[in-house]
């Protein structure tokens, strides 16, 4: 393994902290779908302690030789770090955590169909519209992602951590005369596609609309 590698090269301590993200992005403002892709990203961090001193190094290309090199670069950076530190870093002893959490959802959104996701959007957008004459800007943006998250020390920790993340948000702008009044409004966390079935999605569509509208005719506080 990388970490015990950098350890035969003279490290006290090392870590590796891999990501990994695949999911959904979807935007439409007023009818127009602006962008709708589909994210695939990944990278690792490589965090080293030498003589007393910390370096990092990250990198894209998840491969073993490229690991490598990053640890060496991290290593590197923890020499030139060492020899100027005054103030050493001491750890301070802790038990090592082995532990794989994988968090459950109704309906993964990696299993719904695209064009779902952007038929559900360009409804949004649709009832955001047709709120009231006064509505003359929406956005709506969907996001999905399944996201991995995996922790190694040269100490003996590994976690897994695997979790999907479902998230809309919705913003409106009223226009009467010469005022304006923006609203923003979300829903989402760490759940799946099962949040987006349903009226949830569409109350808080009407929600951000119905306060932009609304603010229109709010007074406006005496400065003080």
């Amino acid at each position: 393994m990388v970490v015990n590698e950098v350890l035969s090269l003279g490290a006290s301590y090392a870590d590796v902290r891999y990501e990994e993200l695949e999911g959904t992005s979807i935007d439409v403002t007023m009818g127009t779908v602006e962008s709708a892709d589909q994210l695939m990203r990944r990278g690792a961090g490589i965090r080293v302690l030498y003589s007393g001193a910390w370096g990092f190094a990250s990198t894209e290309i998840i491969t073993k030789e490229a690991l490598q090199e990053a640890a060496k670069s991290a290593l590197k950076m923890a020499k030139v770090a060492a020899s100027v530190k005054e103030k050493k870093v001491r750890l301070a002893g802790a038990r090592p955590y082995k532990d794989k959490v994988v968090a459950k959802v109704g309906e993964n959104p990696a299993d719904v169909d695209p064009a779902e996701k952007v038929k559900l959007t360009l409804e949004l957008d649709k009832t955001a519209r047709s709120y009231g004459e006064a509505v003359k800007d929406v956005t709506i943006r969907y996001r999905d992602s399944n996201l991995q998250k995996i922790f190694v020390s040269s100490e003996g920790a590994e976690i897994q951590l695997k979790y999907v993340r479902t998230y809309l948000a919705a913003h409106v702008v009223a226009r009467q005369g010469a005022n304006i009044s923006p609203a923003y409004e979300t829903m989402g966390g760490v759940k799946g596609y099962e949040i987006m079935e349903g009226e949830a999605p569409f109350e808080t569509v009407k929600t951000a609309a119905e306060r932009a509208v609304k603010l229109l005719d709010a007074r406006v506080p005496r400065g003080g």
